[in-house]
């Protein structure tokens, strides 16, 4: 993690434009919109703000995720792809599926560590998935969850 923070420290601090590319023989010249990251020996390698993103960011991509199952929640846009709130349209005692990343689909090596809670019903403890697949995440809402609750949740790749 401590090379990742440095990488985006380093990616960000290294902006440079077509004029600036600095003492590397074989630098390429920048249009403007890449950062560049030089290794020791001083070769240069040209990387996007997306790329970065992608590598050292959610490293799940940049659609939100999407959810089917017997609960049908109703989900706010804007979410990132891993994590986010849900509002219940039906009381618990059913199953919510997540796919990580939305239509876009991510796939995990083994899949999905996650938990989901209920903002609303305090009595009502933090569970876990049920299953998951290499794309997908299953939680089973336990039946005290009530219709219009709040559920946030968060899933990690294993």
């Amino acid at each position: 993690m401590r090379l990742r923070a440095a990488a985006v420290l380093l990616a960000f601090a290294s902006v440079a434009y077509a004029s600036q590319v600095g003492n590397y023989p074989n630098a390429t010249a920048l249009t403007g919109t890449e950062r560049f990251l030089a290794d020791q020996a001083g070769i240069s390698v040209n990387i996007t703000p997306e790329q970065i993103a992608t590598y050292v960011g959610t490293g799940y991509g940049t659609t939100q995720f999407t959810t089917s199952g017997s609960c049908a929640p109703s989900v706010m846009p804007g979410q990132p792809p891993n994590a986010g709130i849900m509002t219940m349209t039906r009381a618990g005692g059913c199953t919510i599926v997540v796919a990580i990343n939305g239509a876009t689909g991510y796939t995990a090596p083994n899949g999905f560590n996650c938990w989901m809670g209920d903002r609303n019903a305090i009595t009502v403890p933090a569970w876990i998935e049920s299953s998951s697949t290499t794309m997908t995440a299953t939680f089973s809402v336990p039946p005290q969850v009530n219709s219009g609750d709040t559920l946030s949740f968060h899933c990690e790749k294993f």
